[in-house]
């Protein structure tokens, strides 16, 4: 809805309400000088004899070329005929008095003209042009002309709701307010993780675990698991088409075994036989996989140990947590590192930017259904990952889950979301209070990725980080304790990581005494046979995702809760609540 606005630029400045108070400065002086000259007409009988007799004298010095400033003798005359010499003296008289009455008041009626003018223009401005003046906006955050349930009493409804998004839009325009704060309730979807160790010895206090779920593909339902991976824009699963024994390690799908599955080609139509057909290969970390394009039902409820609430699934014809996805159908796995692989495939939880077409891109799939709730949260979901045997781990979609969270999430935006990944600016890097310079040309950067196990570093800074962050034990020989802390900085808040996050503990090559050797350093006891490692890996990549790349994984997704919201294109972090 636009606004009319007056058609001079005349009218848009201060000088309109300046220019209107002198219009009615001069209509009001007109009618005092009307009402003036109307009660104060002078009269023979309106002068005493003695006044009379003074103004005749006044007026005889004058003609004379006498001192005007001698007092006047006064005399008795008899009254001046109407018209006569004596009238017209009266006349100058009372002239004369009213000159110090005149002034005062043409000052004080200017004063009142141009306050009118003012509220006059503005009150006709607001009126018209349908704005909030700058100067009121100022003072008043809301501006409102009636209650919303007076408008509401006599305006049809396809209006009503036009005022009202137009008014909000107006609004925020006006006042340059942030969009309101977005607190997540029950999300739509809960789907639980298992927790699985990577290390074949569990001897230090840091295990590198692998976190994954399960979905049910195809129809009749095969149950699958997946791991859910932040960096991949596609859902991967092995299928009977592969024959490598990366795959034959894992449960895989049969597309002629599912009456809801379809042969597709990348734009979604589908494959002719006797035609070549699409097929495309994906880049995982150390691997990658092959394959061609299959249509099918995708489902995520009771029967893959996931929850729903009800009221937030659109009704879709399908079973409720059931969707229709197109997914990568593996052809080829490459044995690093699919061979090796506790769960079956891979459900990318990327941006669009990586997916081949927004019906391979799960969050855009899963956000379109749940469209129809508006809710601020749909379009994100939330990762919570156990740091302990004893407690479970579970990702939501379509909103997050408060309960996780121990403090208030902060919120980073997406670096060139159009890339698809999850990366966010980094301004510095500390080591306890010593800043390191890696940062300071304002290129770091940092991907925040569920399908790592580490924590990921550019080579350049590899050597002195990790001479920042190797120290010895505790007396009690574990990492858990103190020792010196990780800091990312990022624009508004800083993820800090200790020992117990980033640490492993290690045996020194060197050898060392049967019976431990304490030492005391910075005021704690130390084990000199036994020191903690900081568990990072190095990753080169050029332009445009590195050089400057940190891959925040595992270690920060163990303490922080994580949020990733595709509609403000942000990340969330937040400390998360673990139980003992």
């Amino acid at each position: 809805m636009e606004a009319y606005t007056f058609p001079t630029s005349f009218m848009q400045h201060d000088i309109a309400p300046i220019a209107l108070g002198v219009c009615i400065f001069v209509v009001c002086q007109l009618v005092l000088g009307m009402l003036v000259a109307l009660f104060h007409q002078p009269h023979p009988t309106s002068l005493s004899p003695k006044e009379t007799e003074a103004v005749l004298a006044s007026n005889a010095n004058k003609v004379k070329g006498s001192d005007a400033r001698r007092p006047p003798t006064f005399v008795s005359e008899p009254d001046a005929e109407p018209g006569s010499q004596q009238d017209s003296a009266g006349a100058g008289f009372v002239r004369i008095r009213c000159t110090a009455f005149w002034w005062v008041a043409a000052a004080f009626l200017a004063l009142l003209s141009w306050i009118a003018g003012d509220c006059v223009w503005h009150s006709v401005f607001i009126v018209y042009n349908n704005a909030v003046p700058p100067e009121v906006a100022e003072v008043s955050d809301v501006f409102q002309l009636e209650s919303d349930d007076a408008l509401a009493g006599r305006m049809p409804t396809s209006l009503e709701a036009l005022i009202a998004e137009d008014s909000d839009k107006n609004a925020l325009a006006v006042r340059g307010d942030p969009p309101p704060r977005c607190v997540s309730g029950k999300p739509a979807l809960n789907v639980k993780l298992t927790r699985m160790s990577m290390d074949s010895e569990q001897t230090s206090n840091y295990v590198k675990c692998a976190y994954y779920g399960t979905i049910v593909v195809g129809t009749p339902g095969l149950a699958m698991t997946v791991l859910f991976d932040t960096g991949s824009g596609h859902l991967m699963l092995p299928s009977m088409y592969c024959k490598s024994k990366a795959c034959r390690v894992h449960t895989r799908y049969r597309r002629s075994g599912s009456v809801s599955g379809r042969d597709i080609n990348f734009d979604g139509s589908g494959v002719q036989k006797g035609t070549p057909r699409d097929s495309i290969t994906v880049k995982f970390g150390t691997g990658d996989a092959t394959g061609v394009i299959v249509e099918d039902v995708i489902c995520m409820g009771p029967m893959s140990n996931a929850t729903m609430t009800p009221e937030l699934w659109p009704e879709t014809g399908l079973p409720e947590g059931c969707m229709v996805m197109h997914f990568l159908a593996a052809t080829d796995l490459s044995e690093d590192p699919f061979m090796n692989f506790g769960f079956d495939g891979v459900m990318g939880l990327s941006l669009m930017g990586l997916s081949q077409t927004p019906q391979h891109n799960f969050l855009h799939v899963v956000s379109e259904m749940l469209a129809p709730t508006e809710s601020c949260a749909a379009k994100s979901f939330g990762v919570f990952l156990a740091s302990n045997p004893h407690e479970g781990s579970d990702i939501a979609f379509g909103g997050w889950n408060e309960g996780h969270l121990a403090e208030e999430l902060s919120w980073a935006p997406v670096h060139n979301p159009d890339m698809g990944h999850w990366i966010v600016g980094l301004k510095g890097i500390r080591v306890d209070n010593d800043r390191l310079d890696f940062c300071d040309d304002g290129k770091c950067k940092a991907a925040v990725d569920t399908g790592t196990a580490l924590l990921s570093v550019p080579p350049a800074i590899f050597r002195e980080m990790f001479e920042h962050l190797r120290h010895e034990s505790g007396a009690a020989g574990h990492c858990q304790g103190p020792g010196p802390l990780l800091h990312f900085e990022f624009e508004d808040f800083t993820v800090t990581l200790g020992p117990k996050e980033y640490a492993s503990l290690r045996t020194p090559r060197v050898s060392q005494p049967k019976e431990p050797e304490l030492a005391s350093q910075g005021g704690r006891q130390t084990r000199a046979d036994l020191r903690c490692f900081p568990l990072l890996m190095t990753l080169e990549l050029e332009e445009p995702l590195g050089p400057k790349l940190f891959i925040l994984g595992e270690p920060v997704l163990r303490k922080y809760y994580t949020v990733y919201d595709s509609e403000a294109k942000r990340v969330g972090f937040g400390r998360a609540s673990h139980s003992r």
